[in-house]
């Protein structure tokens, strides 16, 4: 309550007022004791601190309205502007590639113009006439073509953000000045012939639909947003491994590692968070082994390079016996080497991508240890490095020196078949974070984040892992722990660990692993609680703790 220092005081005697004097026409006086004594007649009035505590009643009861009212207004317009300064950032990502896509097309342009400034007479006198002419459209046409895909991906990526973005769409929508802001959704839509669909994710959503399964709003639980954190500690051991170590890749319970280094595959015993004896040496890879996968259900390890064969290794007694599948030479095979293995989440499929722009899917037999070719998938014009699969194993995405990524669907027969394709410029590794959500990173350490909307992928923003001007040539795949909602993602000699929102937001934690050398090989355990890395010559292990 606002009221003068020292109480109110009446204005005939200066004394602190006592009572509230009601007039005849409904108006109040403050009167100190001495004038309500000097005032004849009848008197109605009350105790100023009486009247005081129920002012403040009142007024408590008045605030409470307003705050159950406002408060939950106020947190979403907190989530609005958080989410608009960080789509700030995207587009200014986006305007800054398009400033420098425009300045490189100047440069050369103009470039070419200095060079045709001045010429060698010598040179001029032993080359053959040429229309020149057609050599200055086909330089334009060059040029044009050049920058053309580049410009039109940034337009394209600016207006996705702004027209599809469904937080900026939600925004919109509840700027409409029909909104009636009494109702609940539930009462918007009363009356109408509608399905209700309640889903309890991260919070509570109920979704509406219309007769046909039509999507007619969507009420999201107002939730306050909470600040992850990511620790970590490096253990005191470390293990020696001078020789290039390729690949690492934990067992289902996390009790061995398997790492290939040239064209041996050595298998660790990991405990207590450390790499302890050297378990076995697998030599049966005639040249480097490029990449290593452990089943998490059976426990086979499968391992595949540049000899162009997929070896299945089974387990017995805690080592390992060499079953060796039969080497697959038929024309459908790959012709170059294999660069990376995933499974399905069944593990009765296998999909291996190689430099022979190739990828391969593969019917896995535990009994019978061999993988039989099911179908070849060609699309990319360069290498594949990578391909991943959704949570639900209903989407395939693939990356490749092509610059582009590929999204593959199953279809009714079971069968992979081509989707979608989109133009990254840049892009060396991909994940998917969810069944609709994918995550890329370029070599200039940029992340991509692909949402999918109306069966299409549109890029919904950018963030950038370093400030630095570095660029990275290693393929060290991104490692997504579901279970956190965390990415860890290598970027030239750094480990960053991102965090993943509700809404599909990344913020890059402040906690990093800083590294001596860019050639750096990661995975996770299992578990999530332990990182192996490979670097200088050395594994180390880092234990990591989610707050």
């Amino acid at each position: 309550m606002i009221q003068p220092q020292g109480g109110f005081k009446c204005n005939s005697h200066l004394q602190t007022v006592k009572f509230v004097l009601i007039t005849r026409n409904a108006k109040f006086m403050l009167q100190c004791e001495q004038c309500f004594q000097e005032m004849e007649g009848e008197k109605k009035a009350q105790n100023i601190a009486e009247i005081i505590d129920k002012t403040k009643k009142r007024k408590q009861a008045e605030f409470e309205e307003y705050q159950k009212k406002l408060q939950p207004e106020l947190q979403t317009l907190d989530q609005y502007q958080e989410y608009v300064s960080k789509l700030e950032d995207s587009i200014k990502e986006i305007i800054k590639k398009l400033n420098k896509d425009l300045i490189s097309w100047k440069e050369n342009l103009q470039q070419k113009l200095d060079d045709k400034s001045k010429f060698d007479f010598i040179k001029e006198l032993e080359n053959e006439q040429q229309h020149h002419i057609e050599m200055i459209d086909d330089f334009l046409q060059s040029k044009r073509s050049d920058y053309t895909d580049k410009l039109e991906q940034s337009l394209l990526d600016l207006e996705c953000i702004l027209t599809k973005s469904p937080q900026l769409n939600k925004l919109r929508s509840s700027l409409n000045p029909q909104n009636n802001i009494q109702r609940s959704p539930k009462k918007q839509f009363m009356g109408n012939n509608m399905k209700i669909e309640i889903k309890k994710q991260s919070g509570i959503q109920i979704v509406f639909k219309g007769e046909d399964s039509e999507i007619l709003d969507v009420f999201q639980g107002l939730q306050q947003k909470q600040e992850r954190k990511i620790t970590y500690k490096k253990q005191n051991k470390t293990v020696s491994q001078p020789i290039y170590c390729e690949v690492i890749s934990f067992n289902k319970d996390d009790s061995i590692i398997a790492t290939a280094c040239d064209r041996e595959i050595k298998l660790w015993k990991f405990q207590d968070g450390n790499i302890s004896d050297l378990l076995y040496n697998l030599n049966e890879h005639t040249q480097t082994v490029k990449t290593l996968l452990f089943s998490k259900k059976k426990n086979w390890l499968f391992s595949a390079g540049k000899d162009l064969s997929i070896i299945l290794w089974k387990p017995k007694k805690m080592l390992f016996n060499i079953n060796i599948t039969k080497k697959q030479v038929n024309p459908q095979s790959h012709r170059d080497q294999i660069i990376f293995l995933e499974l399905n989440e069944k593990e009765d499929q296998l999909f291996s991508c190689s430099s022979d722009c190739k990828i391969l899917v593969w019917a896995v037999n535990y009994q019978r240890n061999f993988i039989q070719l099911l179908q070849y998938l060609e699309k990319h014009a360069a290498p594949v490095t990578q391909v991943r699969l959704n949570q639900s194993n209903t989407l395939m995405v693939s990356i490749s020196l092509d610059q582009k990524i590929i999204i593959w669907e199953k279809n009714d027969q079971q069968e992979w078949s081509f989707k979608q394709q989109i133009v990254d410029q840049g892009g060396c590794t991909v994940n998917f974070l969810n069944d609709q959500t994918i995550v890329s990173k370029t070599y200039k350490g940029q992340i991509h984040i692909f949402s999918e909307m109306e069966k299409q992928f549109y890029r919904i923003s950018i963030k950038q892992l370093s400030e630095l001007n570095e660029q990275d040539g290693e393929y060290q795949p991104s490692i997504f722990y579901s279970q956190q909602q965390v990415l860890i993602q290598k970027h030239y000699k750094t480990l960053y660990f991102l965090t993943i929102d509700n809404l599909n937001d990344i913020t890059i934690s402040d906690q990093k692993i800083e590294l001596e050398d860019e050639k750096i090989i990661a995975s996770l355990s299992n578990s999530g609680k332990h990182l192996v890395v490979w670097c200088k010559e050395y594994f180390r292990v880092y234990e990591l703790f989610y707050n």
